[in-house]
């Protein structure tokens, strides 16, 4: 089982991985998960603590990849990425690299040379009861606690952030109030879609309209499970920024409900497809 060696915190379930077989799992587009499993050539997943907003301790896990090297001349492109609600509330930092795959969605992608190599940071958002400005506040010393201690890009263009349920619903509001902090956001099984302050706020989509036609990056990948019951909610979002800002950002549907089938098949997508892509 996962655990966050810095704070004890243990994640709450440990995993099996089982083979890809054609014969039995079938040859379909989504038989085959063996990117999910693990890879000889794997990269590290560390668990930190740093001091909170509230002056506590937390906690983050931190996905290295295969050769890292903290003195590389280009710092490596960094994703901050959100889990979502559930009923636990600690360790949620450790879900994605747990039951999420993502280190080993990564280095299979990295050894297959899909994907130019890049740090993830997850973190615990849960126990902040989803207040978005304590989010915020968190999330600033979150990025000054990755910036000193790794080699990661310190610029808009090499950041992201995304997020899951209540993750993607925080990625919206970091999308409405922090654009010009990350250059990628991936809005998944859910999405502020309200009129006040959301992307249903016509003042947000101004702004952000303002803001790409002066020329700036802005990346967006919507998500959700075909039978996942927050699909509509992202479906809107979508429908809500593309016509506000005369763009089309893309939505990617995968067979799943809402559960973390569906997370690790958005995310192997978007790691290969989306993100400084």
């Amino acid at each position: 089982t996962l655990t966050n060696t810095a704070t004890g915190i243990t994640s709450l379930s440990s995993m099996v991985y089982v083979p890809y077989d054609a014969t039995y799992q079938g040859t379909l587009t989504w038989s085959d998960r063996s990117i999910e499993l693990p890879n000889e050539k794997a990269g590290t997943v560390e668990t930190i603590s740093y001091t909170g907003d509230s002056n506590d301790t937390r906690g983050l896990a931190v996905y290295l990849p295969y050769g890292y090297d903290a003195e590389r001349e280009t710092p490596y492109n960094v994703l901050y990425l959100s889990h979502g609600a559930s009923g636990d509330s600690v360790g949620n930092e450790l879900r994605w690299m747990n039951e999420g795959a993502v280190a080993n969605i990564m280095d299979n992608l990295i050894a297959e040379g899909k994907i130019d190599p890049f740090v993830v940071v997850t973190m615990n958002n849960q126990d902040l009861g989803w207040s978005f400005s304590k989010i915020q506040a968190e999330q600033e010393l979150i990025v000054k606690a990755i910036e000193g201690a790794y080699n990661v890009s310190k610029e808009r263009a090499g950041k992201a952030f995304a997020g899951l349920s209540m993750g993607g619903y925080t990625t919206t509001n970091f999308l409405c109030n922090n654009y010009e902090d990350y250059s990628y956001f991936g809005i998944w099984s859910y999405c502020n879609t309200s009129t006040s302050g959301g992307v249903g706020d016509s003042t947000v989509t101004d702004a952000l309209k303002t803001y790409v036609e002066a020329g700036n990056d802005l990346d967006i990948l919507f998500g959700a499970g075909y039978w996942d019951y927050l699909r509509s909610p992202v479906v809107n979002g979508q429908s809500l920024v593309n016509s506000a800002l005369g763009t089309s950002y893309d939505y990617y549907e995968v067979p799943a409900a809402h559960d973390w089938e569906c997370w690790q098949l958005i995310y192997a997508y978007a790691a290969e497809n989306f993100f400084w892509k």
